[in-house]
């Protein structure tokens, strides 16, 4: 039977008839519960919210491992898997059944997730069921076409949860909804056993779990009704989608810091730009007291060197986090360049040391004290990850933060190197200015006494950012003025074509 399009519907009377599955819903799920009870034992039932209204022929969507990937259907001749099902058990965590450590960030949007490789199993990376299902996936989550894209199966996200009970805390069989989520990186990393110290290959993922505010923070399950459907085309699986899914269809990777979920705590946009301003005035502080070695007189350029190379990964779209041998063949290529020769070339210092300043670099895979002196052999017997924290990666996505960030650490830590060459070695050009990034900046609009609000034109945003510090030149002229305290000042212009920009912006 071919599907048709139902008629239009009003908005309010499309929400009426919405299944809707709320962020942090927990639910029942029992493997053999009824799917037509609402609910079981007092909470919403898996199975009832999960199977298509009036259609219990369709197969159930198990949570029964980690990684539950619904069956592939054929549609219009094309095979669809039409979702995946995500489900993180913390209580396990470390145990033989479930080496991994999986992260959950919702007021950022971001999970850290690990595949189901465990030491015991044989064969290559993706020789497990989950492993392979999520491979063949990232090929069309990373996908530069956006018919492939469509194609990607949506990943629900669910993690184990405890509940009261009449006799105490009750562990299994509750779960919480986390959203649904998209793959934005994912990649092969050697994991080590805490029981008996073996290494074993699995998958680490960055998922970002998408907005849906357009539903009250909800999840409509009608679109994964229309997924699993096989009469229904694929692009009218999207009705019912969320809007940030479909934003991310149409653009793909450029689209994710718009449609990444963000804790609401502003209502207003003039909040919002003020917490805005609170985190890039957070992650500044943090590098202006960058603690780094200053007996040669000068500040050593370990730690600036690294964090700009580490900017650049993150910006170019790589993983935050990178192992350890990685991280010693391109950060030590760069400080030979860079390091003058009274120093040592010693990689290792600013992987292990950075973890002073802790709220901007991590280390995973390596307990011990960050004052303690690196051990060279163990760095490379261990291959431990580091790089930027979530929460430096966060802030970082604002391009003005970012351009300040970066203008900070060379005006600051590394006056006396070429800091075009550098920028280019380390992915960034075109950050030489203050402002960075233009094409990501929108125009300014400043108010003139006795004039008309008018914009600075893009091309003059460089010097209107002013230097990393908050900057005290706007784009003004050099025509002097007098005030009562004797003091000279700089008049503001509309626009550079009038005078040529005062010596401060320089």
């Amino acid at each position: 039977m071919r599907w048709m399009a139902p008629p239009a519907r009003s908005r309010d009377a499309d929400r009426m008839t919405a299944r809707l599955l709320p962020m942090h819903q927990k639910l029942r799920y029992a493997q053999g519960a009824s799917r037509t009870q609402p609910e079981l034992d007092g909470f919403v039932n898996y199975h009832f919210m999960t199977t298509p209204s009036g259609d219990v022929d369709v197969p159930k969507l198990m949570l029964e491992k980690g990684i539950n990937p619904a069956a592939v259907i054929s549609a219009g001749g094309l095979p669809r898997r039409p979702v995946i099902g995500i489900r993180s058990s913390p209580w396990k965590a470390g145990h033989e059944t479930n080496p991994w450590h999986d992260k959950f960030d919702f007021d950022n949007g971001h999970v850290s997730y690990f595949g189901d490789h465990k030491p015991g199993t044989g064969g290559m990376i993706g020789a497990t069921t989950g492993n392979r299902v999520l491979l063949d996936a990232w090929k069309l989550h990373s996908s530069g076409s956006m018919e492939m894209r469509r194609q990607a199966p949506p990943l629900l996200l669910f993690r184990s949860t405890t509940v009261p009970g009449d006799r105490g805390p009750v562990v299994k069989g509750h779960v919480e909804f986390c959203g649904v989520a998209v793959i934005q990186h994912l990649e092969e990393v050697e994991q080590v056993d805490v029981v008996t110290g073996v290494g074993f290959p699995n998958l680490r993922l960055d998922l970002v779990v998408l907005d849906l505010a357009d539903n009250d923070d909800a999840l409509d399950l009608r679109w994964i009704d229309d997924r699993r459907d096989p009469t229904m085309p694929l692009q009218s699986t999207e009705r019912h989608a969320p809007r940030s899914w479909r934003t991310w269809v149409e653009r793909g990777r450029p689209a994710i810091p718009g449609v990444r979920r963000r804790t609401p705590w502003a209502s207003s946009p003039l909040e919002q730009r003020l917490q805005a301003q609170l985190d890039r005035a957070e992650i500044l502080t943090a590098i202006d007291e960058l603690s780094v070695d200053r007996s040669s007189g000068g500040a050593a350029p370990h730690k600036p060197l690294t964090l700009l190379w580490a900017i650049g990964r993150v910006s170019a779209g790589e993983t935050r986090l990178v192992e350890w041998r990685e991280f010693r063949a391109s950060v030590g290529s760069l400080m030979q360049r860079y390091v003058p020769l009274a120093e040592r070339v010693r990689p290792e210092y600013p992987f292990w040391y950075l973890r002073n300043d802790s709220v901007l670099w991590e280390t995973v895979g390596l307990d011990g004290s960050p004052t303690a002196t690196p051990r060279l052999h163990e760095l490379d017997q261990r291959n431990p990850y580091g790089g930027l924290t979530e929460w430096a990666t966060r802030r970082l996505e604002d391009p003005l933060t970012k351009a300040r960030v970066i203008r900070t650490l060379l005006t600051r830590y590394l006056p006396d190197v070429d800091h075009a060459e550098l920028l280019a070695d380390v992915g960034l050009s075109g950050y030489e200015s203050a402002a960075g990034d233009l094409a990501a900046i929108s125009p300014v609009t400043v108010s003139l006494k006795r004039r008309s609000p008018v914009q600075i034109p893009l091309r003059n945003q460089v010097r209107a950012a002013g230097p990393a510090g908050g900057g005290r030149c706007r784009g003004r002229s050099r025509r002097a003025t007098s005030s009562r305290s004797g003091r000279t000042g700089c008049r503001p212009t509309a626009t550079r074509t009038r005078r040529r920009c005062c010596h401060r912006c320089r």
